[in-house]
């Protein structure tokens, strides 16, 4: 029992100013394509592990009034809530940040066990490639040693999304042109973990043990330490890419670049604007989304990995991000520039 209340204080939430992971990965796809990627149900195949594993996790979901998901949880019931926020280029109308934030909320008898934010994105380098990101941003453990089991299920959990994502991604995603190759396309996204194990498991361990040089391998193999020490020089070096795309492209695109150690809800105008998108989506009524009766019936056909009412959620936060950004335009509202300011000093893992 003291073990299990010292882990509590020491270890059962993370603090305000430092997220409960963070991992990143660079990919030159085009942000559109990746948009997409977490903005369907891709990215939950990956999440759920396996297909079966949907079932378990979805059992009983019911989408609500709210446009939330109110599914059986670890224990009682979780409420799953998501909205979507972005940033393009006025020039090239291409994304340059996009974010979507879930919040999976556990009760029992009305009394919270936990509660998460996990931050899935990205942002535009000045080189034109992008950086993926996965951030917790909080993890709050109310019921020990319950919620300590949860926490560190989701820790390792994590960091095998990422790498399943990383390897996709970077791999198979969005270069099918034929039967053969979507095939393959469709397995590394519903047995991420098989083809994983089969393909790379080997030489990514194999790279964590004696070091590699490969421009593929993993963020798994990166040597964090050597990461820290350059980061100066690499910061150096992108403001300076960033000038020199400016010179070439004479555009001015609104980017974010979150430095290494910046969370997304310590970048004010980032977090500004997420908060704002969030209390928009709440005057929001499912009855002005008007979604037709074919994305109804969609979730039929293809909502396997989310199962109806994930599928449902996720339609309904997609089209309140459109309602936003048609308001926008038409009442004239000025939207400032994300920019980054001082990053705090909460500990993150990235790959380049």
């Amino acid at each position: 029992l003291g073990a299990i209340l010292i882990l509590q204080v020491t270890w059962g939430s993370t603090s305000g100013s430092k997220p409960f992971y963070d991992y990143r990965f660079i990919t030159k796809k085009d942000p559109d394509d990746v948009a997409s990627f977490y903005g369907g149900e891709e990215l939950m195949e990956i999440f759920c592990v396996l297909p079966w594993m949907t079932h378990i996790m979805l059992r009983g979901a019911v989408f609500d009034d709210e446009g939330n998901v109110d599914a059986v949880g670890f224990p009682g019931r979780m409420k799953i809530q998501m909205v979507f926020s972005d940033e393009a280029d006025e020039e090239t109308e291409q994304t340059t940040w996009f974010n979507k934030r879930e919040r999976f909320k556990d009760t029992l008898f009305g009394i919270i066990m936990w509660d998460m934010v996990i931050n899935y994105g990205f942002t535009r380098l000045p080189d034109g490639r992008i950086e993926v990101y996965h951030q917790a941003e909080y993890f709050k453990g109310y019921s020990p040693p319950i919620s300590l089991v949860m926490k560190l299920v989701f820790r390792i959990h994590a960091r095998y999304v990422v790498w399943a994502a990383e390897h996709h991604i970077n791999h198979y995603a969005f270069t099918s042109e034929n039967d053969a190759q979507e095939e393959l396309e469709e397995e590394s996204r519903k047995f991420a973990l098989l083809r994983l194990m089969k393909e790379s498991f080997f030489d990514d361990f194999k790279a964590m043990a004696i070091g590699s040089n490969k421009e593929t391998d993993s963020f798994l193999t990166k040597d964090e330490e050597d990461e820290d020490d350059d980061e100066e020089e690499e910061e150096e070096e992108e403001v300076q890419r960033a000038e020199e795309v400016e010179n070439k492209t004479k555009l001015r695109p609104r980017a974010v670049i979150l430095n290494r150690r910046t969370t997304v809800s310590s970048v004010v105008n980032l977090k500004q604007r997420i908060d704002d998108d969030i209390a928009f989506d709440k005057t929001v009524s499912l009855n002005e989304l008007k979604i037709t009766q074919d994305a109804l019936n969609s979730t039929r056909t293809t909502g396997k990995a989310y199962g109806d009412a994930y599928q449902m959620a996720t339609i309904s936060a997609l089209q309140k991000q459109k309602t936003r950004v048609v308001r926008r335009r038409n009442t004239d509202i000025m939207i400032p520039d994300v920019a980054v300011g001082k990053p705090n000093t909460g500990e993150g893992q990235r790959a380049a």
